[in-house]
């Protein structure tokens, strides 16, 4: 997922909503702080931050409200995400043999930066932005990367990574930021999908960090030395009722 380790220059913020099917209030809040070599993820509620240390291949998990924290490794997430693509090419469903290696036709228009993949199982409509810096592009989908597969670790029986890691990949050729992201998968008689479903999301990329942004940068790293470290698994089990 990762190449390299770019400087971050002068920090950038993303802003993210995520919107479950027409509702017009957002299920899910957060902010993403790129700066110096880490990569900052607030989430509003439940309230937890996600550290993504580059040059040290590893995630901290922190609960600001219990004061604990816990830790992977980038190595982890991997070896999960090429277990879970073995598992599900053996599977009996459809939509996990086509989850793990989705074949997804790609179309995109220059001159509104829209990008569609799609297949009969699921598309994504995407509006996309041009970065104002190079780095923003690599660096955000660096990151969305390890978010996807970290994800897959935190929700167990969700939905396989791989056609959302294609479609950053369709982002990094194209050379753009994702805007808006429009989700619609449509299930095919018993499958592992359930009924229809949508969902959509939304990001802000600000090409610059407020004091307010390195100040609460600063506040995470006290966190990081204070709170008591945890077992993923103990971790987990306090969080997962919120989630």
């Amino acid at each position: 997922c990762a190449a390299g380790l770019p400087s971050l220059g002068e920090g950038f913020r993303v802003e993210n909503q995520v919107f479950s099917e027409d509702e017009e209030e957002p299920k899910i809040r957060s902010t993403t702080i790129f700066y110096e070599d880490l990569v900052y993820d607030y989430l509003e509620a439940p309230q937890e931050i996600t550290v993504f240390d580059r040059a040290a291949g590893r995630i901290l998990l922190l609960d600001p409200v219990r004061k604990v924290r816990t830790e992977l490794t980038f190595q982890e997430l991997e070896t999960l995400s090429e277990r879970l693509r073995t598992w599900a090419l053996g599977q009996p469903d459809e939509f996990l043999r086509f989850s793990a290696n989705p074949e997804l036709e790609e179309t995109n228009d220059s001159s509104t930066g829209k990008l569609h993949l799609q297949s009969s199982w699921l598309t994504y409509e995407v509006d996309t932005t041009e970065p104002a810096r190079s780095e923003i592009l690599r660096l955000y989908l660096e990151f969305c990367d390890w978010q996807c597969l970290l994800n897959t670790r935190l929700n167990p029986g969700s939905r396989p990574p791989f056609p959302r890691l294609r479609l950053n990949l369709a982002l990094q050729r194209l050379g753009r930021v994702p805007h808006e992201v429009r989700l619609t998968v449509r299930p095919k008689g018993d499958t592992f999908l359930g009924g229809k479903s949508a969902a959509r999301s939304e990001h802000r990329v600000i090409p610059h960090l407020l004091e307010s942004d390195r100040n609460r940068v600063a506040q995470t790293d006290q966190f990081i030395a204070m709170f008591r470290p945890l077992p993923f698994g103990e971790y987990q089990a306090l969080m997962q009722p919120s989630r």
